[in-house]
């Protein structure tokens, strides 16, 4: 026989279960899509940690990556003979820009793989207890490494979930720090006051049953 849950104030947002939270957080997510409204703070993180992570390995990788190749094709070609300078020229530019595109986006995808799954485990797990931990950072990490290093076999996955848990507990430290002491977590606040008015919104209009 289904129960009918009935919200009269934010006290009942205790009873959920994580599975209840992550379903009504998808809603809200699509409600916010619809309405074109801003984005929930759990969301935003993620998304803005893919594309910096992206962006700023593939900068710092494919520039030093263009100076070899660079450098590479000028001892290639040292005893080559070109009609023109500006011939050598483009072609040292040419093999510059190669380089740049090529391992940029080779270890940009990478670094931002991981970073991305790092911080989506930890939001997930944020929203699952309704609770912030620096523990789910580390969890965050164990599981974007075991994923990435899935295709070695279950030992590559091993050493992968190692690696990505001292990554996670290593950043996840930091983050905590400036989250919780030096911003006094502020905005650890505002993200849950305003992912439970939401809920509490919702279960008011449509009753969850379970």
């Amino acid at each position: 026989m289904e129960k009918i849950i009935e919200v009269n104030d934010s006290k009942h947002l205790k009873t959920l279960t994580g599975r209840q939270r992550l379903v009504l957080y998808y809603r809200m997510l699509n409600e916010c899509k619809e309405n074109k409204e801003d984005f929930p703070y759990e969301f935003k993180e993620v998304y803005r940690a893919a594309i910096t992570s992206f962006v700023g390995s593939s900068l710092i990788f494919g520039t030093l990556r263009s100076a070899q190749a660079a450098e590479t094709f000028l001892k290639k070609t040292e005893q080559e003979f070109y009609a023109h300078r500006a011939q050598a020229i483009r072609d040292a530019h040419s093999a510059s820009i190669r380089g740049f595109i090529r391992y940029g986006y080779r270890f940009g995808w990478r670094v931002s793989f991981i970073v991305t799954s790092l911080y989506a485990g930890q939001s997930l797990l944020w929203i699952y207890t309704d609770e912030y931990r620096l523990s789910y950072y580390a969890v965050g990490g164990v599981f974007s490494g075991a994923l990435y290093r899935l295709r070695l076999g279950i030992k590559g996955a091993f050493v992968g979930s190692l690696l990505g848990g001292i990554i996670g507990v290593t950043s996840g430290s930091l983050l905590y720090l400036n989250q919780m002491y030096i911003n006094n977590g502020e905005e650890i606040k505002k993200a849950d006051k305003q992912r439970h008015m939401f809920f509490v919104k919702f279960l008011q209009k449509n009753a969850l049953t379970t």
